[in-house]
């Protein structure tokens, strides 16, 4: 567990009133193209706690939040709790219904004090993934949880001799497709089975056009798997 002896938290636990209140800081990943994050927090004005990758400040913003006490298994693990977020916004209904109420997403829990924002360490911190979503009456409610790895889908990927795992024009893929393109080596092309075959006519026609060619080298199957016995 983490050490607060050196933070504000550690102080604040034995005053009879505290001089500043403790906040709930939630982020939550929307699965939007490119993926955002919904920061809000219970305070009643916006907080800005820690950064991002340009090092611009994080904003969390005020809205009527509530979040469940944490509950626990009975061997003390898998944390679960609930949050309801009040007067749900047209945005944030369409991305309920389009996301599929965020569940499975990703969801960051802080809980701090309001005069020590700057102290990276004077939080309590739970990640975990939504788990539940049901909305009634403007009140939008999630249950959360922890990873159950016993939920897990096991083997993640599928491990296939000779069809491409990679969407055809992709970053893992690599190839540009050719808008206009005639499907042919040399005229560039618009689409691929995504075998072996198709990966290295890719390749050829990169070469054709004076492209650095990088098929049939990103081919994502793996053609030295051996077929199983019948």
């Amino acid at each position: 567990m983490k050490d607060f002896q050196t933070t504000v938290i550690a102080a604040a636990k034995n005053q009879l009133e505290n001089s500043a209140p403790f906040i709930w800081l939630i982020s939550v990943k929307v699965p939007t193209d490119p993926p955002t994050r919904y920061r809000i927090t219970n305070y009643h004005a916006q907080v800005e706690r820690g950064e991002n990758s340009a090092g611009d400040p994080l904003i969390f913003y005020p809205f009527p939040v509530a979040v469940g006490d944490f509950r626990q298994t009975q061997s003390g693990d898998l944390p679960s709790s609930t949050i309801n977020v009040a007067n749900v916004s047209l945005e944030l209904m369409t991305n309920l219904h389009t996301h599929n109420g965020l569940v499975g997403q990703d969801i960051v829990i802080r809980w701090v004090r309001a005069d020590a924002l700057d102290d990276p360490n004077a939080e309590y911190k739970f990640v975990g993934q939504i788990t539940g979503c049901v909305v009634d009456a403007g009140v939008a409610s999630f249950s959360f949880g922890t990873r159950n790895l016993q939920q897990a889908v096991f083997p993640r990927n599928r491990w296939v001799a000779n069809h491409c795992q990679w969407r055809f024009g992709t970053n893992e893929c690599g190839y540009a497709i050719v808008t206009g393109g005639t499907n042919t080596i040399g005229g560039g092309f618009t689409s691929c089975p995504r075998t072996l075959q198709a990966c290295e006519d890719r390749g050829a026609d990169e070469t054709a056009r004076g492209l650095t060619a990088q098929h049939p080298q990103r081919f994502g199957g793996f053609p030295g798997i051996q077929r199983g016995n019948q």
